[in-house]
């Protein structure tokens, strides 16, 4: 967890994030399915910070797109500067448009 989440600058933010959490998650956990054939997923996405910084150390708000980046693919990148840095909603209807569930386990 970002040692910021109490200070004034992301304190106010912290409802909105939490509110939009579960729909932000559900739709990076798509995009990385489809991008990795089935592979990662947010659960994975979630693990590996954990593995790197454990759990007393916190992580630096400023590199966390980077690390995701990093850790998936360059497309995230987009998505996390547009919709969750940025402010421009998410428009599920497009986003579910061009989705069709997958069975990855074959």
């Amino acid at each position: 967890m970002t040692k910021n989440v109490l200070e004034a600058a992301y304190k106010d933010k912290y409802g909105n994030v939490y509110e939009k959490d579960a729909l932000i998650n559900m739709a990076l956990d798509i995009r990385l399915r489809e991008l990795s054939h089935g592979e990662k997923g947010v659960l994975w996405l979630m693990k590996q910070p954990s593995q790197k910084y454990g759990n007393h150390i916190p992580f630096e708000d400023d590199a966390l797109v980077d690390e995701i980046v990093a850790l998936t693919y360059p497309e995230i990148k987009d998505s996390f500067i547009t919709h969750v840095i940025g402010n421009k909603p998410i428009v599920y209807r497009e986003f579910w448009e061009g989705w069709t569930f997958r069975n990855y386990s074959e």
